[in-house]
This record gives C-alpha cells, sequence and structure tokens, in this order.
C-alpha cells in the first residue's frame, strides 16, 4: 500500500506540473498591456455661481433694455402733443399778429415801444419794485373796446 501511494502522489503531482505547465502557454501570457474598457456616464456639466450671476444680470439688462423703450416711446408720444400744441399756439399767434396789423394800419400807427428813451436823453428813474411805470398811451385797453380811429 506503501507503494501505491506514492504512485498517486507521483501521478497527482505529474498532473498538476501539466496544468500549470499548459497554463503558463496559455494564449494571451506574452501581452504586457491590459485593455480596460472604458464607459462614459453622460454627467451634465455643473453650473457654477458665477454663471448664474452673469444670467442674471443679463436678464435684469433685458428688462431694463426694455423699460428704456417704452419710456421713450411714451416721451416720443408727449413730444407729439406737445409739438402740435406749439403748432396750434403758432397757428394762434399768426392770425392774432394778422388782426394788430390790420388794427395798425386802419389807426395809422406803427407800434413803437414808448416806454424806450433814446440814449442821447435823460434816462427816467426806476422804482423801488424795479418795475419802471407804464406811460398813459401805453395802457392796454379792456377787449372788445373799440379802437379810435
Amino acid at each position: 500500500m506503501k507503494r501505491s501511494v506514492k504512485t498517486y502522489i507521483l501521478a497527482a503531482v505529474t498532473i498538476v506540473f501539466l496544468v500549470v505547465l499548459c497554463l503558463s502557454t496559455s494564449v494571451g501570457q506574452d501581452r504586457k498591456t491590459y485593455e480596460v474598457p472604458a464607459q462614459i456616464y453622460n454627467v451634465p456639466a455643473g453650473r457654477s455661481d458665477a454663471a448664474h450671476a452673469m444670467d442674471a444680470y443679463e436678464r435684469l439688462m433685458e428688462r431694463y433694455i426694455d423699460l428704456t423703450e417704452r419710456n421713450t416711446a411714451g416721451i416720443t408720444a408727449d413730444l407729439e402733443a406737445i409739438a402740435r400744441k406749439l403748432d396750434a399756439i403758432d397757428a394762434r399767434l399768426t392770425v392774432l399778429d394778422a388782426r394788430l396789423a390790420g388794427i395798425e394800419q386802419r389807426v395809422g400807427s406803427v407800434s413803437v415801444p414808448t416806454g424806450l428813451v433814446p440814449p442821447s436823453q435823460a434816462q427816467p428813474l426806476v422804482p423801488a419794485g424795479g418795475i419802471p411805470p407804464m406811460p398813459p398811451t401805453c395802457i392796454p385797453s379792456p377787449a372788445g373796446a373799440a379802437v379810435p380811429k
């Protein structure tokens, strides 16, 4: 029995030696590098606080620009209304100027400011109020009063 145990041990060692010999010469043992498959996961890039602040600033500027455009449109409309009023006032002044010229022609007088004194004469004294008194010929007549011929 001693002999059969030795035979079994010898057979087992031989089988182990053959297995180790086969594994050492198997395919792929001569490679020096290994390939690792890269798995890339689609992860969105995180936004920084500065990017959020810049976006908020851009939205704020867009709102200011819109507000400025609306205010400019309102001012333009107001200016157009003012221009219409000034045109109406100018037309009324033109009519009044024509009426005044007609009155002056009928009366035969030329409108010369009577409060002015030529520089060669003595200048009138100005009262403490700062406004010189109007001569009686410069006092305007009430509206609708008849103008003497």
